[in-house]
């Protein structure tokens, strides 16, 4: 099966292009998918895979993407996926040294006579979540003419821009702002390592960061769970009626080519009709909700709720109909800003560099643009043809 690529490219914050933690699928065995795949930074302290948790992630899903059968489904695709991580905790005791407890420390503990008591390397991480291989992704199937959003990975579709943002994140990158903000209001000696110029000088490292890591760490419990915080991620433990929404992209001429789309929400009956408040617990108790384009459903009925354009996918799996011709973008979360071109996504990221190095203002997240680095995380981008 073939697929028109226009352009592509997967490019790791470091030097060493064996520690990006991106990668790209571009129908490599023929069998209809493209994909972009984003391995989730690390904040364990355990060590267990090398060379990091998210390259190995990443590496374990494209393998697992090259054996997938071209007619198979979105759960069928969520149950592959997460069938080759636990595979991964089941067959990979060697790594960093792991013995029957899970890791080189014994994490379980030793009986009186100094034995391990623990179990499986997937018994520790089933208990740790941090641990855990996790990794994002989204997927275009040719067979099925759809596009499915796994996590925060981005999908742009005839320019228009699908956004992927989890609460936690926006969240945690509020707090990072708010932490990097009262530093430089500390004194002198606080704002030499916060200054704006970093391009110049050898403190790159990020207090703010350091300051919300244990709220980071925190964020695991909330993987693969629903309510306001709860969010999805290949980690080998997803819940197989994760709640999925069903997106159709309006195709009208005459609007912006980056314009965000505007969603109404399709609740389920035992929740009420109300605020965007409600509409986003709606999203997580509902086991299958409904988005529709507000141009395809331009008078919502009482049983629905208006969710704004900056409204996100986030919390639920992502299903996208695309239709043959249509221009597709899929990226990771590398580029903030998407653009219909990997020569604009560039220009809006050397933008954003300069106008918001520590990324805590125009655009908070929980790490900035640091002088050692390329950027302030891996990036890919695939443009093609469906």
């Amino acid at each position: 099966m073939r697929i028109d690529i226009a352009e592509q490219r997967t490019l790791g914050k470091r030097e060493n292009a064996r520690l990006n933690e991106d990668g790209i699928y571009a129908n490599d065995c023929g069998n209809g998918f493209i994909a972009v795949v984003d391995g989730v930074t690390s904040k364990s302290t355990a060590n267990i895979w090398n060379p990091t948790p998210g390259v190995v992630a990443k590496d374990t899903i494209l393998a697992a993407l090259r054996r997938a059968h071209p007619e198979t489904d979105l759960r069928g695709m969520q149950r592959l996926i997460d069938g080759a991580l636990r595979e991964k905790y089941r067959s990979d005791m060697a790594a960093a040294g792991i013995n029957a407890c899970g890791t080189d420390t014994c994490v379980e503990g030793n009986n009186e006579n100094g034995t391990c008591t623990g179990g499986s390397l997937l018994d520790h991480v089933r208990n740790h979540p941090n641990d855990r291989l996790q990794a994002n992704a989204v997927i275009y199937s040719a067979a099925r003419h759809e596009i499915w959003l796994f996590g925060d990975c981005q999908a742009m579709v005839n320019g228009r821009a699908i956004p992927t943002t989890k609460r936690v994140d926006v969240l945690l990158g509020e707090l990072r702002s708010f932490a990097w903000h009262a530093m430089r209001l500390q004194g002198p000696q606080d704002r030499q390592s916060l200054s704006d110029d970093w391009q110049g000088s050898c403190d790159s490292h990020d207090q703010a960061r350091d300051m919300i890591m244990p709220f980071l760490r925190l964020q695991s419990q909330f993987a693969n769970r629903r309510g306001e915080y709860g969010y999805f991620v290949f980690d080998g433990f997803t819940d197989p009626e994760y709640p999925i929404q069903v997106i159709n992209v309006a195709r009208g001429e005459s609007e912006p080519p980056t314009r965000s789309l505007d969603w109404t929400l399709k609740e389920s009956p035992r929740s009420p009709a109300g605020s965007t408040e409600q509409a986003t617990r709606a999203k997580a108790d509902s086991s299958a909700t409904l988005l529709q384009s507000s141009e395809s459903s331009p008078h919502p009925s009482q049983s629905s709720i208006w969710l704004p354009a900056q409204s996100s996918t986030s919390g639920v799996i992502g299903a996208v109909s695309v239709r043959p011709g249509d221009d597709v973008v899929l990226a990771s979360d590398g580029y903030p800003i998407m653009r219909p071109t990997l020569a604009e996504s560039e220009q809006e990221l050397e933008r954003l560099r300069r106008a918001d190095p520590h990324l805590v203002n125009e655009f908070r997240t929980t790490k900035g643009f640091t002088p050692e680095l390329r950027s302030f995380d891996d990036r890919t981008y695939i443009r093609f043809a469906a």
